[in-house]
Formats: C-alpha cells, sequence, structure tokens
C-alpha cells in the first residue's frame, strides 16, 4: 500500500467517526476521491440504518441455516449407574483390623514381657522379707494360693503360710529392723500378766486382751517386732485348724485276713475236728560193705 492509499485510509476512518462534521484539508488532487468516499460512506450509513431493525430476525435466520447445515449429533444415553461391588467380610474385616494389627508386635511384645516380669517377681517374692520391695508381692500370692486352693490342700497352705511368719519374725529380730509382720496365727500357751507365749514367741499384749485369753485359744496376730521385744497392734480369733483326711485302706475280699490279725471265736461257731496222722519211723538199712 502506496502512501496515498494509506493516507485515504486513515481519513476514511476518521471520517466515519466525524459523519458530516468531516473537514479536511487535504490538496484539490485528493479531493475527488474524498467525495467519493465520503458518498459511499452515507450510503453505507444509510443502508445500515434502514436494516437495522431486521438485523435480530437476520440473525436468527443465518444462525438456523448454520446448524442445519451441520451433521447430526449421535444420540447420547444416560449414563447408567454402576453396580455396587461387593467387598468380602474378611476383607472388610482385614481393613478395620489393619490399624490395630499394625500394633501387634509390639503390643505382644509388650504382654510377653509384662508375664515375664510377673513370673520372675513371684520366683523373687518367695523368699522375701518384710524389709523387701517383693514383700507386698509374696503376701498376695500367699492369699491367692490361699483361696483358689481346693479344701483338701488348704490346711498344708495356712501351715506353710504360719511357718513363713514366724521365719520372718526369727529373721527382724536377728537384724535388729523395726517393721510389722501381718497376721501372724498362733496357739496361746499361756500368759503372764500382759506377756502371752503365743507359738514360740513372746508377745506383748494389752492388759485387758490378755486377760482373756486362755491356753489352746487361736488368735491373729499383727506383730510389731523392735529390738528385744514384740508387740501387739491387732489380736483376732484365729482359724480353726483344718483338720487333715485320714486314708483308711480296706481289702477287696472280708474274708481275708490282714497280717497280725486275730479272729475272734463265737459262741455259736463249731469246733473243728482236727485229725492227727502218725508219721511213719524211718527205716534205715543196712550197707553193704
Amino acid at each position: 500500500m502506496s502512501t496515498d492509499e494509506r493516507r485515504l485510509h486513515d481519513l476514511f476512518q476518521e471520517m466515519l467517526e466525524t459523519r458530516d462534521d468531516f473537514q479536511t484539508g487535504e490538496s484539490d488532487a485528493s479531493e475527488t476521491g474524498l467525495e467519493d468516499m465520503l458518498f459511499l460512506a452515507r450510503e453505507l450509513q444509510t443502508l445500515g440504518r434502514a436494516s437495522m431493525s431486521d438485523a435480530q430476525a437476520a440473525l436468527a435466520r443465518a444462525r438456523e441455516r448454520v446448524l442445519q447445515s451441520l451433521p447430526a449429533a449421535p444420540p447420547q444415553t444416560s449414563p447408567q449407574p454402576q453396580p455396587q461391588q461387593r467387598i468380602p467380610f474378611w476383607q472388610r474385616w482385614g481393613a478395620v483390623m489393619a490399624p490395630a494389627m499394625a500394633w501387634a508386635p509390639a503390643t505382644l511384645m509388650a504382654f510377653l514381657a509384662m508375664v515375664i516380669l510377673l513370673a520372675v517377681s513371684i520366683s523373687v517374692s518367695a523368699s522375701a522379707m518384710p524389709d523387701s520391695p517383693f514383700y507386698p508381692v509374696k503376701r498376695t500370692t500367699e492369699n491367692v494360693a490361699l483361696h483358689m486352693a481346693p479344701a483338701a490342700k488348704r490346711a498344708v497352705i495356712e501351715a506353710a503360710i504360719a511357718h513363713h511368719r514366724a521365719e520372718e519374725i526369727d529373721y527382724l529380730q536377728e537384724k535388729g529392723i523395726r517393721a510389722i509382720v501381718p497376721s501372724y496365727e498362733g496357739e496361746v500357751r499361756g500368759c503372764v500378766e500382759n506377756v502371752c507365749q503365743i507359738g514360740p514367741f513372746q508377745v506383748t499384749l494389752p492388759p485387758d486382751v490378755a486377760a482373756k485369753l486362755r491356753p489352746g485359744d487361736r488368735v491373729k496376730v499383727d506383730i510389731e517386732v523392735h529390738p528385744g521385744r514384740l508387740m501387739a497392734l491387732s489380736v483376732a480369733p484365729g482359724k480353726t485348724p483344718t483338720p487333715t483326711s485320714t486314708v483308711l485302706v480296706a481289702t477287696e475280699n472280708p474274708n481275708v485276713l490282714s497280717p497280725g490279725a486275730t479272729l475272734e471265736s463265737r459262741p455259736f461257731d463249731t469246733p473243728a475236728v482236727v485229725r492227727v496222722t502218725p508219721t511213719k519211723k524211718p527205716v534205715h538199712k543196712p550197707t553193704q560193705r
């Protein structure tokens, strides 16, 4: 495009913007071309105003023609709901238990450690004395064993517990340790004023309590061990010793007597007749020389 044509194009654009008020100062050489362009612009503007009322209808018709020229789109079907997949029970249970199973090894190790610690504590506490930290474990183990034991073995366990209490008192007296030995049970052998012989120990009791005790009474005493003496903190009646069962041995046949047994004679028994058979004297034959 030449310089004159570009200039004319710019003037045409300016003319369209300013409509009838357009004025130019161009040379006479270009006036003829400008007049033609102005006439053309006015005609176009007039045509635009005349057809503006029917522009929307023309646009709708053009849109319809364009849509009709397009190929028909294939029909679209609505999406069908997918059937819900059933998850097996063991998979659902595994998903629920997965967090817990992640801690299963640590929980198992902690449980085994607790079991081992409990077993070691019970084993060590068997010989624990009142000044040992394992002494409460020993007392708890004794109480559990006493309550869970059958009636036939309860007397043996009670005797073992009483023996343990006596050992603990001897230990504390020997070491000169001040401590309390609870629930010592023994038989009262006698009292002199407020000092009573309970089992092998001489225990100082309150005077009113000592006056009520008689030899042969069984008492349960909480004893406080002091260097050189024993004092009763509380006194309660003891349990009657559980008698041990006696085993009787009987023969299967009642007519068979045990060795060393005698048979009593009855008045109506008929004496048996004893026949004595004489023995023959031996005959010595002479020997030939």
